[in-house]
């Protein structure tokens, strides 16, 4: 009877030392993959949960490696799932949330993308990525009511982000047809990476385009003359493509 009580008594301090340990090498997994060697991480990870399969932060370090490469997203979705309700970090729950919410965007399981982000929303979580995300998938998934008004709420919170700016001005063009309004915020998008020193390649490739829309033809013109100067030489045959286009009234813009 003793024999039986050491070891019982033993076993949870076996178990609680075995979890340490994988929380260790967890952490070690993931200060690997911060520091971009993903090989590493991923042994680490795998140790961790050789140990404890359970260990949340190797389920969800190793999802995080997983969900780069198409043929690992399904391992990743599993992963992620198992983890996400067990995740005591805020920061790394809305990761694990973004993260997951990509995945089933992949696999066009709209209803689940939007439902493990709006999710975090319902409960009061307003951070930027959160927000571009969510708003997006809304769009995307032709609930564009429920888009603007996450917008607004961007707008509200970080209404000088350049990256808020840029996404609400597609947003408005893409999907409302608001060329004019579209351009407001894209070129205030503009403005504010400038000021960072950063020239937006993307954002005026989309003026150029919102230009030629409005019938806009010189000052598409000149924004492309613009963008050429701030182009590798390589890039610049596009340019003159485009040049030829606008000038022959015969470019077929997507947004």
């Amino acid at each position: 009877m003793l024999k039986n009580w050491i070891l019982g008594g033993m076993f949870p301090l076996l178990l609680l030392f075995s979890c340490k340990n994988a929380n260790k090498i967890a952490n070690e997994g993931i200060e690997y993959l911060n520091a971009g060697n993903y090989i590493a991480a991923l042994n680490a990870f795998d140790e961790a949960l050789e140990i404890d399969k359970e260990n949340v932060l190797a389920l969800y370090g190793r999802a995080r490696i997983y969900a780069k490469n198409s043929e690992t997203r399904e391992m990743a979705k599993r992963d992620l799932e198992k983890a996400l309700p067990h995740l005591k970090s805020p920061e790394d729950e809305l990761q694990a949330r973004i993260v997951l919410a990509n995945i089933y965007y992949q696999y066009n399981q709209w209803k689940k993308a939007i439902s493990v982000l709006e999710d975090a929303y319902q409960k009061g979580r307003r951070e930027k990525r959160l927000l571009l995300h969510l708003s997006q998938y809304y769009a995307e998934n032709r609930q564009i009511s429920k888009a603007k008004e996450v917008y607004e709420k961007a707008l509200q919170q970080y209404a000088s982000d350049e990256d808020i700016l840029y996404s609400y001005g597609l947003f408005l063009a893409k999907y409302l047809h608001q060329y004019k309004k579209a351009t407001d915020y894209l070129v205030q998008s503009l403005e504010k990476a400038k000021e960072k020193g950063v020239f937006r390649y993307d954002t005026v490739l989309n003026l150029v385009k919102l230009a030629y829309l409005q019938r806009q033809y010189n000052q598409a013109f000149a924004l492309l003359q613009e963008l050429e100067k701030n182009i590798p030489d390589q890039e610049k045959g596009k340019i003159a493509e485009l040049k030829k286009k606008i000038q022959t009234r015969t470019w077929r813009v997507k947004l």
